[in-house]
């Protein structure tokens, strides 16, 4: 009777198996299809917010392929800057300037930000990869440090790239507001135990992604970040003046 059951338990796994397999290779398809459209749509336009250290912040980012970047951002976006801080980066598709806060580099490679003077810089040739790569897997508050530039010449998908997602696995479907959502948890970075563990809730309809939960640092200083996407438009119509530098 023993042996039974056991042989019992052993078929029904391997009947399984194949099953929850298939769930994860469908949880990273819809993931890899959500990330196309987004890397692949001549223009992108997200309002969002997010909700950091239990304080929410709003803004909106318009993107474009050929470098151009427009990213408008108020409130508490990180530590040490005062809340309804009101912070701007502007890329004409060969410069990058920002407005508000200031962006700074310890000797040891740790960045922070501090009130002060605006920073300009050249736009990359990998900046659009990689703001676009770093939006769909990271969320908008990562996309800060792309869009300012800090990533340098950066290729999402070599094999030093530190935003590798990976580990997929399908959640439960919900609903967030009144859209219909599927759910799909994964890790992103280079395979570390201190990879943020992240959960992306993408859109039935448009497969693009109305919100997303991640977790900075998991290992020590587990920094919870919830963005929520009230919209994101592929391929919108804008005003080219929105990519002007300031003076």
């Amino acid at each position: 009777m023993r042996q039974g059951a056991i042989l019992a338990l052993g078929l029904l796994a391997a009947v399984l198996a194949p099953v929850v397999c298939a769930q994860d290779d469908d949880a990273e398809k819809l993931f890899r299809d959500m990330e196309k459209k987004i890397r692949g749509a001549k223009a992108v336009e997200v309002a969002f917010t997010y909700q950091l250290e239990g304080r929410t912040t709003k803004g909106s980012l318009l993107l474009t392929d050929d470098k151009k970047a427009r990213l408008q951002v108020r409130g508490h976006f990180y530590f040490g800057v005062k809340d309804n801080a009101m912070f701007e980066v502007i890329s004409d598709g060969k410069r990058i300037k920002t407005k508000g806060a200031k962006f700074a580099r310890e000797p040891n490679g740790q960045v922070y930000v501090v009130e002060g003077e605006p920073m300009e810089g050249e736009t990359t040739k990998s900046y659009h990869a990689a703001a676009a790569a770093v939006f769909s897997r990271n969320g908008m508050w990562a996309s800060i440090w792309a869009l300012t530039g800090w990533l340098g010449e950066f290729d999402p998908d070599g094999q030093e790239s530190k935003m590798t997602a990976y580990d997929f696995r399908a959640g439960a479907a919900e609903k967030v507001g009144e859209r219909q959502a599927k759910v799909v948890h994964y890790r992103c970075g280079k395979g570390g135990m201190d990879d943020p563990p992240v959960t992306v809730w993408i859109d039935v309809e448009t497969g693009l992604p109305l919100k997303r939960f991640l977790i900075v640092h998991p290992e020590s200083e587990k920094i919870r970040v919830t963005e929520n996407y009230s919209e994101v438009k592929l391929n919108p119509q804008f005003d080219p003046k929105s990519f002007e530098l300031p003076k």
